[in-house]
């Protein structure tokens, strides 16, 4: 959490330095200053589905985090990202925000499965 907040924190307040790092071109750093906050909360979303399929994988509990990735995704992200950017006129921060909503919904569904059975094993645990 503390790497992905430091990721986040950076993209978000350096998003106008960043793109000048790279040279890049003033039409290419004002795109970048669009995303770049788009990207910060992908890297906490991303780093908590991470975790959450890290958590799932060594219970042994591998197909749900399958199906989340799939239809978080594939019916969900992509479609939007789609939708946003090429009908909705939004372009690059169209995609971002589809895919984001995409993570959003994976992140979410991991975690409540790990909480689930957290708490599931805390009910059951003898004392």
């Amino acid at each position: 959490v503390g790497v992905m907040s430091f990721f986040a924190m950076a993209f978000f307040f350096l998003r106008w330095q960043l793109p000048r790092l790279y040279g890049a071109e003033p039409a290419v750093a004002r795109l970048c200053a669009q995303v770049l906050p788009i990207a910060a909360a992908f890297q906490l979303l991303d780093g908590t589905q991470v975790v959450a399929s890290g958590i799932l994988r060594g219970l042994g509990r591998t197909k749900p985090a399958a199906v989340l990735n799939f239809g978080g995704y594939y019916l969900l992200g992509l479609p939007l990202a789609y939708g946003l950017a090429l009908r909705g006129g939004h372009g690059l921060v169209g995609i971002w925000w589809g895919l984001a909503a995409g993570l959003l919904f994976v992140a979410t569904g991991l975690l409540v499965m790990v909480l689930r059975k957290s708490a599931y094993r805390t009910q059951r645990t003898p004392v």
